[in-house]
């Protein structure tokens, strides 16, 4: 018979990687390649910089997975400044992350999933946005598991997209790359650095759910690992195919290149089906927060 403290934990580790890749696996990597190759002066540096990133970020879930079988308490971040430094200093941390940082995030999230949908959809982007907050919320608010299991799918989701990029780009690569003509847009190293950085971002929220979890102590730790080091590699191929398949050429460092890969392979209608795709994600990166 479960004990009474267990009623309550509905989440397995499956669970809460899907939750975890979901908050780090959108758009970013989609829009952030060419900046990151922009702002180091080609493939080489580029490669360098997302290494070094994932690096610390590995360094980080090393942190994050002892303070998690320490402290496996609902809160995560909020919970482990307050057992380090006390009371107000959590109050601090705890209206900043949640009051400004996550609901700054999540509201460029929702008005950038409006902008996709209007393209499609008449009517005002923040309108479409809204409505697809009150959809995700229903979704939330219909019970746990179902949320986690719209987590998964949406997830899903967007591995499949970052595979099918990659397919196309090399399908790309073998049958001939794009034409590599014009001048390379150039971009500040800083301007690099916060693209690589906040495209791997939000690997530690899963430690929130530790309450949620049927072993945190024993699962945390490896979904965090898992994470980063499987965020890395497909950013890792998403960059380096998307590079090699558009010819090192200006579309390798534009805004969309993925996009641009998928009209070369497919046509009009491959660039309008990965479209369609990174909206998913773009709700899916939502429907985590």
């Amino acid at each position: 018979m479960p004990r009474m403290a267990d009623l309550g934990r509905r989440l397995d580790r499956v669970d809460a990687l899907a939750i975890s890749l979901g908050a780090v696996i959108g758009v970013g990597v989609f829009r952030n390649t060419g900046l990151v190759l922009s702002g180091t002066g080609g493939v080489g540096g580029a490669t360098l910089l997302w290494l070094a990133v994932g690096a610390v970020c590995l360094m980080g879930t090393t942190l994050y997975a002892d303070l998690s079988s320490r402290i496996p308490e609902v809160g995560g971040g909020y919970v482990y400044v307050r057992v380090a430094f006390g009371g107000p200093a959590s109050f601090l941390y705890g209206w900043t992350y949640f009051g400004v940082a996550n609901t700054l995030r999540q509201a460029i999230v929702y008005a950038a999933i409006g902008e996709r949908l209007s393209a499609w959809i008449p009517g005002d982007p923040r309108v479409l946005g809204s409505i697809v907050l009150l959809i995700l919320a229903g979704l939330t608010g219909a019970g746990l598991r179902t949320g986690a299991i719209t987590q998964r799918i949406l997830t899903s989701g967007r591995l499949a997209t970052i595979l099918l990029v990659v397919v196309l780009a090399l399908i790309l690569g073998a049958t001939g790359s794009a034409p590599a003509t014009g001048d390379l847009p150039v971009q500040p190293f800083v301007t690099a650095l916060s693209a690589a950085w906040f495209t791997m971002l939000g690997w530690q929220e899963v430690v929130i759910l530790a309450g949620e979890l049927h072993q945190p102590r024993r699962d945390l730790p490896v979904v965090l690992v898992t994470t980063v080091a499987l965020t890395l590699t497909l950013y890792l191929a998403i960059h380096l195919t998307t590079y090699f398949a558009l010819g090192g050429g200006p579309l390798a460092y534009g805004a969309w290149p993925a996009v641009d890969i998928a009209g070369f392979v497919l046509g009009s209608f491959g660039a309008g089906l990965l479209s369609l795709l990174l909206l998913s994600s773009m709700i899916g990166v939502a429907a985590d927060g």
